[in-house]
């Protein structure tokens, strides 16, 4: 009987084992998570540079980039936007709205436009331009209250307009 017992829970045990090495689910990736904040955030160096804020690909404002008011979110209340810090003319960001980051595979061919730039909103993901390249992120969270306005993110950067994930 206790032979018996022991083959039992070896089979168990093993047919466990070979059902979690089975997941073929290719979508899952680990994607770096981050605060990016008014300080800024430079998405290839994976950090926030604090020192020379000209390095960060952008930014955290409570405005909608360009000074315009968007139509149903108002600047300066409980809302904020994700400005690209290397070109002053045209913020390039496109929000693709609700969907798995997974999902987005190569930059959009349009930037979302004044007055119509939405702000960052959870759940959403954003593709934007950096200095030296793309990056594609999923809005966790937004804070502004919080000091430096924080919004939490999970990101993809790409030095092409492809992303491989």
């Amino acid at each position: 009987m206790k032979n018996h017992h022991f083959f039992l829970t070896a089979i168990v045990l093993f047919t466990g084992m070979i059902l979690m090495g089975c997941n073929n689910d290719n979508s899952s990736y680990n994607y770096p998570q981050a605060e990016i904040t008014h300080s800024g955030f430079d998405f290839s160096a994976e950090k926030a540079d604090t020192t020379n804020w000209e390095n960060n690909d952008g930014e955290i404002i409570l405005w909608m980039p360009g000074g315009n008011e968007h139509p149903q979110y108002p600047n300066f209340e409980e809302h904020v936007w994700f400005r690209t810090n290397h070109n002053v003319e045209v913020n390039e960001t496109k929000d693709m709205g609700d969907v798995d980051l997974a999902s987005i595979k190569s930059v959009p061919d349009q930037w979302d436009q004044n007055p119509d730039i939405p702000p960052l909103l959870p759940g959403n993901v954003i593709v934007a331009r950096c200095k030296d390249g793309y990056v594609k992120f999923k809005v966790l969270s937004v804070n502004p209250d919080g000091a430096g306005w924080p919004a939490e993110v999970e990101y993809y950067f790409s030095a092409a307009t492809t992303f491989d994930n």
